[in-house]
């Protein structure tokens, strides 16, 4: 599988952005002979390599997703809120 093949693939779910670096990410994790190709074994040690939380790249992939929770749950919800008390009345 090419970068291009998985970024169509998951094209299907994300955005084009997010997909691109999705798979750009993805490739850098299981494309372990830098041939520009994932073949399955690789892609299913790079599976189980995530699962695992293995490798020095899953510390960034966890602090990542760590941060977007935060942001879903705490900041955004947080923010909205306080815009919301803060809009300008309508009194003239």
């Amino acid at each position: 599988m090419t970068i291009g093949e998985l970024s169509s693939a998951l094209g299907k779910r994300l955005s084009k952005d997010n997909s691109e670096a999705v798979a750009t990410r993805m490739m850098a994790i299981a494309d372990t002979n830098a041939d520009g190709e994932i073949s399955r074994e690789e892609l299913r040690a790079a599976v189980r390599k995530i699962a695992s939380g293995e490798g020095e790249e899953m510390a960034a992939l966890c602090f990542e997703r760590a941060f977007e929770v935060w942001l879903r749950k705490t900041f955004l919800p947080a923010a909205k809120k306080a815009m919301a008390m803060k809009r300008p009345s309508s009194k003239k």
